[in-house]
Order: C-alpha cells, then structure tokens, then sequence
C-alpha cells in the first residue's frame, strides 16, 4: 500500500487561493516560509518510507507565471491525487514548536504550518541539497550576469522592506532596529573580513539606496543589487561565501544552501535566535 504525506501550504491552497500577505512577482511570495514547510515534511516522509504531496505548489507555479522545472521547487512532488481531497482540511495536530519528525505517521496525513525548525532536517543536510541546489545550468547563468559572486570579498545581505513590513511595523520602533541591524552587520563584515562589496537583495531598492549608497560612511564601499526573483536571489545567496542572515526566511535559506568550504556567515543575537544554525557566527 502507498503510504503518502500530504502538505498544505500555508500561502496557497488547490483552490488558486494565496495567503493575506502575497505580493507577485517575488513581492513577497512566501519563498522561505515554503522552503521551511516543505524541506521539514518531505523528511518526514523520507523517515517514514513514504511520498510527499505538495499539491498548493500549483497556485503558486500559476500566480507567478512560471514553470515548475525553472524554479528551486523543481523536483518537489506537486501532483494532486485523491486521496489529498478526502483530508485538505484536517490536519495533523502538531507541537508547538513545529518539531514534527517525532510526530507519529498515520497515512494519508495531512500537515500544514510554518516549522520553521532546522532541527526538522538537522541531520539531513545533503537531501535538502539535493532536492533545492541550482544545477549547473544555473549557476553558469548567475556567474555569467553577476561575475563578481566570485569574488572573495563580497558578501550578501537580505533588506526587506515593502509595503507589507510598513503595515506590519507601522507605528513600532521596529524598523529601526533592523536598520541598526543592517548596519551593524556590514560593519562587521568590513571590519572582520575586509569586505569592499555587498550584493544586496531587496524588495525596496529605493529605501536600500537610500540607507546605503548615500550613506556617507560607506563612500568607499560597492553596492551591487540583484535583478532576479526570489528564488533566483536564494540561489545567488548561495554562491556568495559570505553571507549576512538578516531577519528573513530568504536570506536564511540562501545561506543554509552555501556550500563554501571557507564560508563566514553571520546572524544577530536577538533576532531570531532560534534559527541560528550550527557553525554560524552570532554578533
């Protein structure tokens, strides 16, 4: 008998529905909300000798106006099959701390939530790998456009901003302390590792020229900006040997997939503590 794991994501449903917060056209899509989504259950399945569903994949491949095998999403299993109609609206109960591989398997389970947990494939590194990595055709592409994601002293770092984060925030000291965050990570990168160009990904160019090209304690310092979607800056991330994990699911994952034997990345103590993964520097 088939023993099968079903996955609903959180941002898009079977039905074309999206989550309240969905900006197209890599806005804010949710790209590493659904990395941490799928990447925990599919090795749940794969613990449990079983196939992962992720069939909301459908919404999000006719949103965006892509197809599936040009996207980091490519080998992921996206068929909806019967079976997922009988259960898309019960769900597995899960911990609180989205720690489901200890949850016992039942066929036909269906989860949905964040799992924003590491611990969910802590172990499993290489299959994550393998199942997200750019391919060579990739990568020939991105070093082809951004030759100097060759480059040793350069570093990435993730600003987002948009219009989304100005409702959330509005009103709150919170954009600020990231931008305090932003800065005191460059610094430290400048300082540690003599970084003299910063690949900047972002969602408000405007607001980034602003805190960073006219910034005049930066006058000595390049900064370059991607041009590409979301999933395409992950992948660009993960090309970069040095990294900045900013307060963002996309930076976190663009780092998780750099495979640099001599890599330095950097995450901030308070923020987001709990996703600060092993071998990483906490400033």
């Amino acid at each position: 008998m088939e023993r099968n794991v079903f996955l609903t994501l959180t941002h898009y449903n079977i039905d074309n529905g999206v989550g309240p917060w969905y900006i197209s056209n890599g806005g804010n899509t949710g790209i590493g909300n659904m990395l941490f989504q799928i990447s925990s259950t599919y090795i749940y399945a794969v613990m449990n000798n079983a196939e992962l569903y992720v069939p909301g994949l459908d919404t999000f491949f006719r949103r965006e106006n892509l197809n599936k095998y040009d996207t980091i999403f490519r080998y992921v299993n996206n068929q909806l099959i019967p079976e997922y109609i009988t259960v898309r609206d019960n769900f597995t109960q899960k911990p609180e701390n989205d720690y489901i591989i200890d949850c016992e398997f039942v066929n036909n389970m269906n989860f949905h939530g964040y799992f924003e947990n590491f611990n969910n494939f802590l172990n499993h590194r290489e299959l994550i790998l393998n199942l997200f990595r750019p391919t060579q055709i990739d990568i020939d592409y991105m070093n082809t456009k951004y030759p100097v994601i060759l480059n040793d002293n350069v570093c990435s770092i993730h600003i987002r901003l948009g219009p989304d984060y100005k409702i959330i925030y509005n009103g709150s000291n919170r954009l600020y302390e990231l931008q305090e965050c932003y800065f005191n990570s460059i610094d430290h990168m400048i300082e540690t590792k003599s970084i003299k160009t910063f690949f900047v990904f972002t969602n408000d160019r405007e607001y980034c020229i602003n805190i960073l090209n006219n910034n005049p304690k930066y006058k000595d310092i390049q900064f370059v900006y991607s041009d590409e979607r979301d999933y395409v800056d992950i992948w660009l991330i993960s090309r970069i040997k040095n990294n900045i994990v900013s307060v963002s699911t996309l930076a976190w994952w663009g780092s998780y997939l750099n495979e640099h034997d001599d890599q330095y990345i950097i995450c901030n103590k308070g923020n987001r503590d709990d996703l600060h993964y092993p071998g990483w520097v906490v400033i």
